[in-house]
């Protein structure tokens, strides 16, 4: 026989606090994860900007030196054509002097 009445769930104390130490574990994990995920992206971003930095100082060294060799090669040109007579020989082009090293 039935009496029409399903079963009951009772929510007494035991059954809030298991309830609650879920819900807390659960959104310590979610919170530490989110912390440690800041972190790393953090550190990322510092790694990628130091690389950034280094590439924009090998960059700058790499344009003087096309400069120089720049204004080497054009002074040169301009000798030939007789537009400017260079009162003193200018300095080797970088990358010359670098290649006889």
């Amino acid at each position: 026989m039935e009496d029409g009445v399903g079963p009951s769930f009772a929510l007494n104390a035991s059954t809030l606090a298991v309830i609650g130490a879920l819900l807390g574990a659960l959104a310590g994990t979610i919170s530490f994860l989110f912390r440690a995920l800041v972190q790393a992206k953090e550190q990322h971003i510092a790694t990628v900007v130091r690389e950034l930095e280094q590439q924009r100082a090998v960059m700058m060294a790499e344009i003087a030196a096309l400069k120089v060799d720049r204004d080497y090669f054009r002074d040169l040109a301009m000798a030939g054509r007789g537009r400017r007579a260079a009162p003193a020989p200018t300095p080797e082009p970088a990358r010359l002097a670098r290649g006889r090293g």
